[in-house]
């Protein structure tokens, strides 16, 4: 059983509970979206994210159900403001409010998104960029070293991808 405790209707953020925790849900609905985060986290994503706390929490049967619900919210929301909604700035002002026990989640997935997923690394150097202004991971030499770490794996990502395309295939006729 999952329970709906805070969205924010026009983007499909929402935080969920699920066995006992809190999570930080976001489009695409996939596992690595999810972030762990405390209680307090749910007041500031509605004070300052202008999430919509749910007095009654909605109870959904599983994972599929949330998702379906998340899609329908955000259609409708979208629909009925004539326009869709596309904030670019959301993320970072997600990330700006962050604890720094979320902020290091986030990281440890974002390392495994870009090990399983080489297409992400565009979107993860901006998150990346965004994360060294943040004044929580400047004074975090964990968290600081974390995001240095990251860059540096997607920077070798990308030459040993460049290096595959220069190499001749050994199953191609050379002319």
């Amino acid at each position: 059983m999952l329970k709906l405790v805070a969205l924010s209707p026009a983007d499909g953020w929402a935080i969920v509970e699920a066995n006992d925790r809190y999570l930080l849900v976001q489009p695409p609905y996939r596992r690595f979206n999810q972030t762990p985060v405390d209680e307090t986290y749910i007041d500031t994503a509605v004070l300052q994210l202008g999430f919509r706390h749910l007095q009654d929490p909605m109870e959904l049967a599983d994972w599929a159900a949330l998702i379906a619900h998340l899609n329908q919210t955000v259609a409708a929301t979208r629909a009925e403001l004539g326009q869709d909604i596309d904030d670019p700035t959301l993320g970072e002002r997600t990330l700006a409010v962050a604890p720094e026990p979320v902020l290091d989640g986030i990281l440890d997935q974002a390392r495994a998104t870009q090990l399983t997923d080489p297409t992400a690394c565009a979107g993860l150097e901006r998150m990346l960029s965004v994360m060294l202004r943040l004044d929580q991971v400047r004074d975090s030499q964990v968290l600081f070293a974390k995001v240095l770490d990251l860059q540096d794996a997607i920077r070798e990502s990308r030459r040993r991808g460049d290096q595959a395309r220069q190499q001749p295939s050994p199953n191609k006729c050379r002319s």
